[in-house]
């Protein structure tokens, strides 16, 4: 019987991951679980803090025999400039060797209807959940590519697939974003980098009322396992997909 306990973990061994929005719970999270598996991570954020925060704490773990992790590094981007994108992604393939896995888990979030979004929030959300995932992969994937392959995992959102009340500018990037995924997925195939998309439910405290087929709510830990299956050679003929880690949230509407 295997341990459910073990501390040293290797399934992403070797691998090199970029996780944007690291200092952010989930993107937290993700970074966690990954270097928990042996990943060199580079941790991402526009907040400088938070970032750091993230790494910290993976230095500490790996500095207390916790995790084996193949590094860890921070990174101040705002992933809209892709000019920055470019220069930080070309120091974390020097520093680690290239890069094997991209996590966008970014996101700017906006909670409006149509009639009350004002043209800069547009422009914000659009800048940030769309063009900065789109600058992110097209120039990770490169790297991706002289590597022998990848894997991009974008994030998602329920409202992306269904939409929900006052959630319009951020359902419309959330819906873009299973296009795009779907998009890259078939350009890139022939290079064997595959592209996914993660889709929380409702994460958060236990106490608070579930909508989900599952009387509870989710994760951030549940929601990184998914990530990790996604970046894993275990997940090696999945591509174009779209994983929805919700409790069966997407089935109850």
């Amino acid at each position: 019987m295997v341990s459910p306990t073990r501390t040293v973990l290797s399934r992403l061994a070797g691998k090199v991951v970029i996780v944007t929005g690291g200092g952010g719970s989930l993107g937290r999270a993700q970074c966690l679980r990954l270097a928990e598996e042996g990943a060199a991570v580079a941790v991402w954020d526009i907040d400088s803090t938070r970032g750091q925060a993230t790494v910290d704490e993976i230095k500490s773990m790996m500095d207390d025999g916790k995790i084996k992790s193949g590094g860890v590094r921070f990174d101040e981007v705002d992933i809209t400039d892709e000019e920055k994108v470019v220069a930080t992604i070309h120091r974390t393939a020097a520093q680690f060797g290239g890069i094997d896995v991209l996590v966008n888990s970014h996101a700017h979030f906006i909670h409006k209807p149509n009639e009350e979004a004002a043209s800069e929030d547009w422009d914000k959300i659009m800048a940030v959940n769309i063009k900065g995932t789109a600058f992110t992969c097209k120039h990770a994937t490169p790297h991706m590519r002289a590597r022998g392959g990848g894997s991009i995992v974008n994030l998602g959102a329920k409202c992306g697939a269904r939409a929900l009340n006052a959630f319009t500018p951020y359902s419309t990037t959330k819906a873009a974003m299973l296009h795009f995924t779907t998009s890259i997925a078939r350009e890139l195939a022939d290079d064997n980098i595959r592209a996914n998309v993660v889709c929380p439910g409702s994460i958060g405290p236990t106490d608070l009322l579930s909508p989900h087929m599952m009387p509870r709510m989710g994760t951030e830990r549940e929601v990184a396992d998914a990530v990790l299956w996604l970046a894993s050679d275990e997940s090696s003929f999945t591509t174009a997909q779209t994983l929805f880690v919700d409790g069966g949230c997407h089935g109850t509407e």
